[in-house]
């Protein structure tokens, strides 16, 4: 009978873990040669752990810049957009600014995360495995779990927050659509004319 193929159950299923523990377990019971499959999985794995943590960095800080552009718009044309919308929407208009500054802080404050632990000179050269080079291969893999489990908690939180900044960020941009929607049918003679024939 033929064998199945093994499962893949990173990608079945993302929320596989374990524990520090189960990994101690099966690298105790691994042949060298398993383990040097884990040793290469795991770099494997710090590569792609870094390449996510650098894109949310870096669409966070854009993300932050399109905010403040918004804002900074709003400021310059102030006196335009104020003459083209009803009075009572710029109060509107102003919140919606409020609010893209918070959603700025929430993009920017995604990137000050950096709480995760990184490879230190003292795991480099582990003097406990000095004449075990397996063992010391063994260790290295212990050690870049716990830095990928260190950088994915990091990783979660700035993908949380990056995901509640574009929330805000498009609350924001609803309120500023109604109120400049507002601003165009007003200033429209189309919208003179149906006030003309509303009233009249």
């Amino acid at each position: 009978m033929a064998k199945h193929a093994p499962v893949a159950r990173g990608l079945v299923t993302s929320d596989f873990q374990i524990d520090l523990n189960e990994v101690n377990r099966r690298l105790d019971n691994c042949s060298d040669a398993v383990a040097d499959q884990y040793y290469a999985f795991g770099l494997m794995m710090i590569d792609e752990i870094n390449a996510r943590w650098e894109y949310l960095d870096a669409k966070a800080s854009k993300a932050a810049g399109y905010c403040g552009a918004i804002v900074a718009l709003l400021l310059s044309t102030s006196a335009t957009w104020k003459q083209l919308v009803d009075p009572c929407m710029v109060p509107v208009v102003l919140t919606a600014a409020i609010i893209s500054l918070y959603a700025a802080y929430t993009f920017f404050s995604a990137t000050l995360l950096a709480d995760a632990q990184w490879f230190s000179t003292r795991d480099w050269f582990c003097a406990d495995y000095l004449n075990q080079p397996k063992e010391l291969k063994k260790y290295w893999i212990q050690v870049m779990y716990f830095v990928r489990q260190s950088y994915l908690e990091q990783v979660n939180l700035k993908a949380t927050k990056f995901f509640r900044g574009w929330l805000v960020l498009a609350f924001a941009s609803g309120m500023l659509i109604v109120a400049l929607l507002d601003g165009a049918c007003r200033s429209s003679p189309l919208f003179h004319r149906f006030s003309l024939w509303l009233w009249t």
